[in-house]
């Protein structure tokens, strides 16, 4: 496997486990579950940010210099979800469910998956030969074992 293609996968992961946390959400009450599937959702989450970010971005940024644009954007909108999720744990820890929060964070993630699946990873395919996407997704796997995901 290589690293797109590991990232792409995790990306239909995390729709699923969106779908899951909305119908947590419209469930309703259950403020326990819902903190259960989000806790789950976020660390699936922070996890592939952090591949993202040490095994594919300083590889695009290398490689594209200049035109790497897009890559300081998706850094950015990692920023912006590491934030939701923190506030959404600040609210758990509160006994508060966050569920305008959750709702928003969906959105912003939706938007940036169909970003990266359209134009980064398409990008990468181009820049980066496939034996170097095999060696990055090495880089890959040990951020899910530090974050113990599988």
């Amino acid at each position: 496997m290589n690293l797109v293609e590991r990232l792409y996968g995790e990306h239909d992961e995390h729709e699923k486990n969106m779908n899951m946390l909305l119908a947590v959400i419209d469930e309703g009450g259950d403020i326990q579950k819902l903190k259960e599937a989000f806790e789950n959702f976020a660390k699936e989450l922070e996890c592939h940010l952090k591949e993202e970010e040490e095994a594919l971005f300083p590889e695009l940024i290398e490689r594209l210099g200049p035109q790497a644009m897009p890559v300081y954007v998706m850094l950015q909108e990692h920023e912006m979800m590491r934030e939701i999720v923190s506030r959404v744990r600040e609210l758990h820890s509160k006994g508060e469910g966050g569920e305008e929060y959750i709702k928003q964070l969906i959105d912003i993630v939706r938007q940036h998956i169909m970003k990266e699946n359209n134009v980064l990873f398409q990008m990468a395919r181009q820049v980066i030969e496939p034996d170097v996407l095999e060696i990055r997704d090495e880089i890959a796997e040990k951020v899910r074992k530090e974050f113990g995901v599988s």
